[in-house]
């Protein structure tokens, strides 16, 4: 090897070939050397020359590293010239060793980077490395010497400030001397690899002053801005990657600078929007909001620009709100926007598709009232937030217009904090409308299927009492009739109204549907909750109105609860808690009708009850005074006839019978025996004596009947179908209120049927049979007692007249369930809830003792089973035609007033 080849004079490429070097394991031992500088880790290099060659070759190479070494490198970098083994050394980085001496798998150097030329063995610095940037840069520099110290120069200077230990980064210079090499009009290097470029020298330009310190870097970036605008500008459409750097920028950039920016956006979402690239268009836009200066400016721009917000400004709310979960959701996003851009408040697209999407959101939440809540609550201060976000006063509720518009759109951008009369009103106008949405859903469709007791009452509309009822009277007939529902339900289900006033105060298809909501409700709380707190509700789900007996449906509450709730648990605690509340009570006595229905219950459901062993028998056992003689009477009727006859109130007249049937078998006794002992007897002639008749049972007809003619086809003509009604005496006939009937429905429903001027009177001119069987069977009945069969009477099985008003119940056990019949009247007049018929003996095919008729309700044997029949025994009458949106096949009874008749079959012709 000449020394002239590895001299201070001999080019780059003399000294590689001297020493059997390319240009990749130079760029590889360039990568070794930087490396052990930042890393300390060590590099051995054992050269292919001569032992005495070493030292010469090692300076050589050293002078080509060094050229091609930043400066930071080179004042940190260590190194020997010759060693005999490689020993690591504090501060040496470099170490040139003999040929031989660098053994595979050498505990001693495994870890470090180690250079074999002799064998051409190579660690820890792949040939990859050979591609890094600096690399293929530092190659340049030694071809081309007099450019190296100009970008160390400019390397030192755009690193000072940054990071501890970028200046030891070999990807740092490489994406310095990227940036060296634009800078020096290399623009390809741009074109290949745009988004890492824009994003290296936000690297440097980001921290606090770097646009100022780093100015030859702000104006590489300036100069790309321009060059990225101006692509736009005919009509190109941005790379997100690139339009990222740039929004990146935003917050460094100068004034004039961020202008340009804004005007970058604009363009670009406008190109891709007339290109139909709708995923470009939602990436630049997401690009703006990652920040929100960018975002406030862009906007303010548009808003200030009709045809911008038409473009830019109303697709991108449409997003946001069609983006948004729920109904809070959206009206957080309209308040952002109303405080954020004021000038947005003037914009009626803003207004109505808020107000759409808000609607939306209410109808899928998955908790209409706790979304609707939520977004009222917002609502309720969106007036009083300030351009900061501070609300300037506390919440309160409002129910908001219908009326609302906003106002001819206002160009400008953001206002000034200060308070402008003129955006607070429109605020205000927003505000009311956004409520008046929430509001009129929560009346006019909330799905009540959906909503429990809890939320029902959670509803702020129906917390504002009058103010809420002048509120929907203006929105229409069907807004305020389902507000006075709900109004019903609060104050009947939160107590603090008087339920039964606002539900009279319905219509009877508005109580109906008003008690099928609460009747749900209320099934949940039983099964889960039985208590004080579902019985208080009970009563006014089954409310029917008036003031009698009847004012409530006994025998459906009573299922209601045995359906819904545990007998232990619910019934049997219902039946006590309801025994001092006044709508089953009257004075000190259960009313009629409750008392019918209990015993119907009993009968039906719990014959056991009054076992011994029952869980009935504590609360029996401490009933108070009203409910004591209903169980006294339930458990009479469960037991057997001769119990009965034993223990019941007719004890005395049976005993006293017995007692005389012995008195007049011992006087007749004696006399037969007197007068055997007087003469011997004669003979008598054959008795021709006839067998007893059984009496005819006792009946007691109802004073009227009601019945359905159904329709008819005569010669292609369908008559309507009639209601007919007759009665015994003209009396009660010219007595009938012949207004608004209420039609019960097999279903539980009740229909109203306004029948004024409708009905057609008749009288067939016959006087009623006074001579005839059930006439005569019904005086016989008079002033006899017997203790009547009250279920039938309370489950309304057959064609009788109930009567309203409650009749008074005595307390004395013994007589409360005594009746007195009169057959002038037909109904009971006595204390008794029973009127009954008892004939004589059980034997003879006669009534049995058990057989009773109730205010005419067990006189079905005795209907008129033709027209002949009823023509006699119900002469005057009057008829009327049903709506043909009446079912006839449906009805079950019919009430006019307080008086209600069940409808019994059509008589035969």
């Amino acid at each position: 090897m000449s020394g002239s080849s590895l001299g201070p004079d001999a080019s780059p490429s003399e000294v590689l070939s001297a020493l059997k070097m390319n240009e990749v394991l130079f760029k590889r031992l360039l990568y070794a050397v930087m490396q052990s500088v930042a890393t300390r880790r060590k590099v051995y290099i054992a050269l292919d020359v001569p032992a005495e060659e070493v030292t010469a070759g090692a300076k050589g190479l050293l002078r080509l590293l060094y050229t091609a070494l930043p400066y930071a490198f080179r004042r940190q970098l260590g190194f020997m010239t010759f060693a005999k083994e490689p020993q690591a050394k504090k501060g040496i980085h470099v170490q040139f060793v003999e040929r031989g001496t660098l053994r595979p798998k050498d505990r001693n150097t495994e870890k470090d980077f180690t250079f074999d030329l002799v064998s051409g063995r190579v660690t820890h610095a792949d040939a990859s490395v050979a591609n890094l940037s600096y690399a293929e840069f530092a190659w340049f520099l030694l071809q081309e010497p007099a450019a190296a110290d100009a970008f160390y120069a400019f390397a030192d200077e755009m690193l000072s400030g940054m990071e501890p230990g970028r200046e030891l980064s070999i990807e740092a210079y490489g994406e310095l001397s990227v940036f060296y090499s634009l800078e020096q009009g290399m623009e390809d290097l741009y074109l290949e690899n745009k988004s890492n470029v824009l994003s290296g020298l936000l690297t440097y330009l980001k921290p606090e002053g770097g646009s100022q310190q780093r100015s030859r870097l702000n104006d590489l970036f300036l100069t790309l801005l321009s060059r990225e605008l101006d692509s736009v500008k005919r009509e190109n459409v941005p790379e997100e990657a690139v339009a990222a750097r740039i929004g990146e920028y935003f917050r460094v950039a100068a004034p004039v600078v961020q202008s340009r920016i804004v005007d970058y956006f604009i363009y670009g979402i406008n190109n891709a929007r007339a290109q139909k690239r709708m995923r470009a268009v939602q990436e630049l836009y997401d690009v703006l909001d990652r920040d929100t200066q960018l975002n406030q400016a862009f906007f303010d721009k548009v808003l200030a620009n009709t045809s911008f917000t038409k473009l830019l400004f109303e697709p991108y709310l449409d997003n946001q709100l069609k983006r948004t979960e729920s109904a809070a959701n959206v009206v957080e996003v309209i308040r952002r926007w109303v405080t954020s851009h004021p000038s947005a408040v003037y914009n009626s697209f803003l207004l109505e598709r808020t107000a759409t999407e808000l609607r939306e959101r209410l109808c899928s939440a998955p908790s209409p009232v706790q979304s609707a809540n939520e977004a009222l609550q917002r609502v309720s201060v969106l007036d009083r937030v300030s351009a900061n976000g501070e609300v300037n006063t506390g919440v309160t509720g409002r129910i908001g217009q219908s009326e609302v518009t906003a106002r001819t759109n206002r160009k400008g951008g953001s206002l000034s904090s200060s308070p402008d009369p003129a955006y607070q009103e429109e605020l205000t106008r927003l505000a009311d409308k956004l409520a008046y949405v929430i509001n009129l859903f929560m009346i006019q469709d909330l799905d009540m299927e959906r909503v429990n007791r809890e939320q029902l009452l959670s509803i702020d509309i129906l917390q504002h009492g009058n103010e809420v009822r002048d509120w929907a009277a203006r929105q229409g007939s069907d807004v305020s009739a389902r507000t006075n529902m709900m109004l019903a339900a609060r104050a009947w289900l939160s107590g603090e109204g008087n339920g039964e006033e606002e539900l009279e105060s319905l219509s009877l298809a508005e109580r109906n549907e008003l008690q099928r909501w609460t009747r749900r409700w209320l099934a949940g709380e039983l099964q889960a909750h039985p208590g004080i707190a579902a019985y208080e509700a009970l009563s006014l789900a089954f409310y029917r109105g008036g003031s009698g007996s009847n004012r409530l449906d006994y025998p459906g509450l009573i299922e209601f609860v045995r359906s819904n709730a545990d007998r232990v648990a619910g019934l049997y605690p219902f039946f006590e808690w309801s025994g001092n509340q006044r709508m089953f009570v009257r004075g000190s006595n259960a009313h009629k009708g409750y008392s019918d229905a209990i015993l119907a219950y009993f009968k039906a459901h719990d014959r056991e009850a009054f076992k011994s062993k029952s869980a009935f028998k504590p609360y029996y056992a401490r009933a108070g005074k009203t409910m004591k003689p209903v169980y006294d009477r339930a458990r009479t009727e469960l037991s057997s006839p001769w119990v009965r006859m034993l223990t019941g109130k007719r004890k005395n007249l049976f005993l006293g019978s017995i007692l005389l049937i012995l008195v007049l078998g011992i006087a007749g006794g004696t006399y037969v025996w007197m007068n055997d002992a007087v003469e011997p007897p004669a003979s008598s002639p054959p008795s021709t004596e006839e067998p007893d008749i059984p009496a005819e049972p006792v009946v007691q007809l109802a004073e009227q009947i009601a019945y359905i003619v159904p329709a008819i086809e005569q010669e292609g003509t369908e008559s309507t179908a009639q209601l007919v009604i007759r009665f015994r005496n003209e009396v009660g006939s010219n007595a009938f209120k012949q207004a608004i009937l209420q039609l019960k429905m097999q279903d539980g429903s009740m229909q109203e049927f306004d029948a004024t001027g409708e009905w057609e009177s008749f009288n067939r001119n016959e006087e009623p049979d006074s001579d005839g069987t059930s006439e005569k069977s019904a005086e016989s009945t008079s002033g006899s007692t017997s203790e009547g069969n009250s279920e039938g009477a309370s489950a309304g099985k057959t064609g009788d007249t109930q009567q309203s008003e409650d009749t008074d119940q005595p307390t004395d056990p013994e007589i409360s369930d005594g009746s007195i019949a009169d057959p002038a009247v037909g109904t009971a007049t006595g204390t008794g809830a029973d009127v009954t018929s008892d004939v004589a003996d059980p034997g003879t095919g006669s009534t049995s003792p058990d057989s009773s008729v109730s205010n005419g309700q067990d006189a079905s044997s005795a209907e008129p089973k033709t027209i002949e029949e009823m023509d006699r025994l119900y002469p005057f009458g009057k008829l009327v035609s049903l709506p043909a949106d009446i079912n006839p096949g449906e009805i079950v009874s019919v009430q006019s007033g307080t008086t209600m008749i069940t409808l019994m079959p059509e008589p035969k012709r």
